[in-house]
C-alpha cells in the first residue's frame, strides 16, 4: 500500500469519525435559566454546568438538563380530604415553584423522573389532606384563604430539604360534598326571606309615617285655607299696658276659632 493511499484511508477514517462524533452530540446549549448535570458513568462523579454552549464527552458522561426558572404546575381532580367535621371535600391546587440550584446534585441521585409529577405531586396530597383535617367546613367555606396559608408552609417546609422551593400556592377550587351545598342553599333561602322581610317591614313602617305626615300637612293646608276665607283684612290689635296699640300675630287656629265664634 503505497502512501497516498495510506493518506486517503486516514482522511475517510477521520471524516467518518468526525460525522460519528457529531451523530453523538457532544455539544450542548444550556439555554437561559438552565443547568445541566453531568454524571461520568465510569467515575460515578456529578457536577453541573452554567448557561452557554458546553462540550461534553459522548458515551463517558450522561447528562440531564434542569430548568431553575419558576414553574407554576396545576393538580386538579387529585385531591380529596375531610375536614375535621368529617365532611368531604374536593381541591384543586396551583403551586408556584422552583428547583434549588445548589441541590441539583441530590435531585438528580435522589428523585427519579419529573418533579411536579412524583415528590412534589405526593406532597401536595398528603400536605392538603392534613391541613384539611384541622379546619371545619364552615370555616373554610367562608374565608379558606386560612387553609391556604396552612397547606403553603407546611408544603414548603417538606420540600425545601429535597431542593424544591414553593414561592406560593393557590387553591383554585374547592368543591364541597352535595349534602353541605343543600345545606347552604337552604341556609340562603332563609336569610334571603328573612331580608325581604325585614325590607317589607321596614317599608311598611316607612309608608305609615309617610301618611302620617301626609295627613298632618293636609289638616295644617286646610286650616290655613279657611283663616284665609275668615279673615276680615284686619289684623287684630291688643292694648300695651302703657297705653299703646300693638299688632298682634297670635296663633293662627287661635285666630280662626275667634273669627268663627263671631
Amino acid at each position: 500500500m503505497d502512501d497516498e493511499t495510506k493518506m486517503w484511508i486516514k482522511i475517510g477514517c477521520a471524516v467518518i469519525g468526525f460525522f460519528i462524533l457529531l451523530a453523538l452530540n457532544p455539544l450542548h446549549l444550556i439555554g437561559a435559566g438552565e443547568q445541566a448535570v453531568v454524571f461520568n458513568r465510569f467515575t460515578n462523579n456529578i457536577y453541573v454546568l452554567g448557561t452557554g454552549l458546553r462540550w461534553i464527552t459522548p458515551i463517558v458522561n450522561a447528562t440531564k438538563k434542569y430548568s431553575v426558572r419558576t414553574t407554576k404546575t396545576e393538580y386538579t381532580n387529585i385531591i380529596e380530604g375531610l375536614s375535621s367535621d368529617s365532611q368531604t371535600l374536593r381541591l384543586d391546587i396551583v403551586v408556584n415553584w422552583r428547583l434549588d440550584g445548589t441541590k441539583l446534585t441530590d435531585i438528580y441521585r435522589n428523585i427519579q423522573g419529573n418533579v411536579e409529577d412524583t415528590i412534589m405531586q405526593n406532597a401536595v396530597i398528603d400536605t392538603t389532606k392534613a391541613e384539611l383535617g384541622k379546619f371545619k367546613i364552615d370555616d373554610i367555606a367562608r374565608n379558606r384563604e386560612f387553609l391556604r396559608d396552612g397547606v403553603q408552609k407546611a408544603l414548603a417546609e417538606r420540600l425545601l430539604p429535597n431542593g424544591i422551593i414553593i414561592n406560593n400556592i393557590s387553591i383554585a377550587n374547592v368543591d364541597f360534598n352535595e349534602d353541605y351545598e343543600k345545606a347552604i342553599e337552604k341556609k340562603m333561602i332563609a336569610q334571603q326571606g328573612a331580608l325581604e322581610a325585614a325590607n317589607n317591614k321596614e317599608k311598611a313602617k316607612q309608608d305609615a309615617e309617610a301618611v302620617r305626615y301626609a295627613s298632618q300637612t293636609m289638616t295644617g293646608m286646610i286650616l290655613t285655607q279657611k283663616w284665609i276665607e275668615k279673615w276680615d283684612g284686619k289684623l287684630p290689635m291688643y292694648m300695651g299696658g302703657n297705653g299703646s296699640t300693638n299688632w298682634m300675630f297670635g296663633n293662627m287656629k287661635g285666630v280662626l276659632n275667634t273669627n268663627e265664634s263671631n
